[in-house]
C-alpha cells in the first residue's frame, strides 16, 4: 500500500432511485464493510463507484488527491482480481461490449479501426448522469497520479489476457492489451482502477447474522396496565421494567412492552430477531430488497431496535438487547 486513507462506512441504507436509469442498490463488501452503489445493466450487476479495498500493492488516494481525483484504489495487473470482494470479478471483454450500448437511449454506437477496438458514441462517459458513473479521469503511474483517460482493467476471455485494459474517453473508448507499462519496470508500471460486475443469477448478498427469534413486542396506551395484566397471565414479574419498555422473560424467549399513544387493534405485535448489530442487520436486508420501517435507534440503556419490511410488507423486527441472557 502506498497511501493510506479511511474512508467513512456508509450508514444511510437507502434504495436509490433516479429518474430514467436502473435503479442502485447497496451492497457490503464483506472482507472490510465498506459500501458500494451496484446498479442492473441487463444480465450484470455493476459497481458504480471504482473498488476501494486495500490491497498490498493499491495505490490508495490521498485528501489532496481526492480534491482533483474521484476517490479508489488504483491496481496492478496482478491484483485487479483482488479488488473484489467473493462472488464478484473484474468485467469481461464480453461484459463490457454488451453493457455499452445500455448506457445510451440512441444506437449511435460505432466500432472502428478494428485492431485497436477503438469506440465512439455519443454518450459522454464522463457525466455522473450515466448509469456506470465513469469519472476516473487518471491512473496511476509508479508512484504519481497521471492526468489522462479513465483507465480500468478488464479481462478478455478469448484470449486469456490478463493485460487487457479500456482507456474511457468523453466520446470514446479504446480497449488493447500490452507489456509496456503493464510488465516493466516499477517505476513505469501503471495501475488502473477497477469496476466489479457480478451476473445477476450467482449475485450475493452476505446475510445478516442472528441468533434467532428472541422477542416479542405488544404496542400498549397504558403500560403500567398491561405490565401488571401480564404478570398475572404468566405468574412472572419483569426482569427489565423502564417507562419506555417493559420485558419478561418467558421461557427463554422475552415478552416486551413498549407504550404508543393511539394503538390499533389486532396490528400492535412485532416478533424481534435477535442480532448482534442492527445497523448490518438492517443493511444485510436492505441489500435483499427490503425497506426500512424505523432505522436503528437505542431507546435507552443499551437497547437497540429497528424494523424493515420485507418485500410484501410484513414488519422484521430487529433487537440489540445487551440486559436479556439466553438460560444456560
Amino acid at each position: 500500500m502506498i497511501h493510506k486513507l479511511s474512508h467513512s462506512l456508509v450508514i444511510g441504507l437507502l434504495l436509490l432511485l433516479s429518474s430514467g436509469t436502473p435503479a442502485q442498490q447497496m451492497l457490503p463488501d464483506p472482507r472490510d464493510g465498506q459500501q458500494y452503489p451496484i446498479v442492473q445493466l441487463g444480465d450484470y450487476w455493476w459497481y458504480t463507484e471504482d473498488a476501494r479495498y486495500i490491497s498490498e500493492f493499491s495505490y490508495y488516494a490521498t485528501i489532496k488527491d481526492q480534491r482533483r481525483w474521484s476517490p479508489g484504489n488504483f491496481y496492478p495487473m496482478a491484483e485487479a482480481d483482488s479488488a473484489c470482494p467473493p462472488g464478484w470479478t473484474i468485467p469481461t471483454v464480453r461484459i463490457w461490449d454488451a453493457t455499452l450500448p445500455l448506457l445510451s437511449a440512441s444506437d449511435t454506437l460505432n466500432q472502428f479501426q478494428e485492431h485497436h477496438n477503438f469506440y465512439t458514441h455519443d454518450l459522454d462517459l464522463w457525466e455522473e448522469a450515466t448509469p456506470l458513473n465513469f469519472n476516473h479521469m487518471n491512473w496511476v503511474q509508479g508512484d504519481r497520479i497521471r492526468k489522462a483517460s479513465g483507465s480500468y482493467w478488464f479481462y478478455d476471455e478469448e484470449t486469456g489476457d490478463h493485460r487487457t485494459h479500456v482507456h474511457i474517453g468523453k466520446n470514446s473508448a479504446v480497449r488493447h492489451a500490452h507489456d509496456h507499462h503493464i510488465a516493466d519496470k516499477p517505476k513505469k508500471v501503471r495501475r488502473f482502477a477497477v469496476r466489479c460486475v457480478a451476473p445477476d443469477s450467482l449475485l450475493y448478498f452476505p446475510p445478516m447474522k442472528s441468533a434467532g427469534l428472541r422477542t416479542l413486542v405488544y404496542m400498549v396506551a397504558d403500560l403500567e396496565a398491561a405490565k401488571l395484566w401480564y404478570t398475572k397471565a404468566f405468574g412472572k414479574k419483569p426482569y427489565f421494567d423502564e417507562p419506555f419498555y417493559v420485558g419478561f422473560d418467558i421461557g427463554g424467549y422475552e415478552l416486551g412492552l413498549s407504550p404508543i399513544d393511539t394503538p390499533s387493534v389486532g396490528t400492535n405485535a412485532i416478533a424481534y430477531w435477535d442480532v448482534e448489530d442492527v445497523e448490518k442487520a438492517v443493511a444485510a436486508l436492505v441489500a435483499l430488497g427490503a425497506t426500512v420501517f424505523e432505522a436503528p435507534q437505542e431507546v435507552g440503556e443499551g437497547l437497540i431496535v429497528a424494523t424493515v419490511l420485507d418485500p410484501w410488507g410484513n414488519p422484521v423486527g430487529l433487537i440489540r438487547n445487551p440486559h436479556f441472557k439466553l438460560p444456560k
